[in-house]
């Protein structure tokens, strides 16, 4: 289900991304799959973000952030501040960039 949904990102048809990601969210939340979890919540931030959608994509990344540095995936909470980062950039708030 998310290599599919990955097609469809690629591919540019945000709304079917958004909910084969949603759908493998469920699935990963409900057996515990925190990882995968907060990979689809990163996945969710961009798809937002390509929509210019930046309050929605900032609420994934920090769900994606806060998840992968309660399980220790330093990797992944560096992606999830870029990509905070990028948001604030495109937004003009340089100074709420700060972490």
């Amino acid at each position: 289900m998310l290599y599919m949904a990955n097609t469809y990102f690629e591919a540019v048809d945000i709304k079917t991304f958004l909910k084969l990601n949603t759908e493998a969210l469920e699935v990963f939340e409900r057996v515990g799959n925190k990882q995968s979890s907060a990979v689809i919540y990163g996945n969710l931030g961009e798809a937002y973000a390509m929509e210019k959608d930046y309050k929605q994509a900032m609420r994934f990344f920090r769900l994606a952030d806060k998840m992968f540095r309660e399980i220790g995936v330093k990797r992944g909470y560096s992606v999830s501040t870029k990509n905070m980062g990028d948001v604030f950039k495109e937004l003009g708030l340089f100074d709420s960039a700060e972490f």
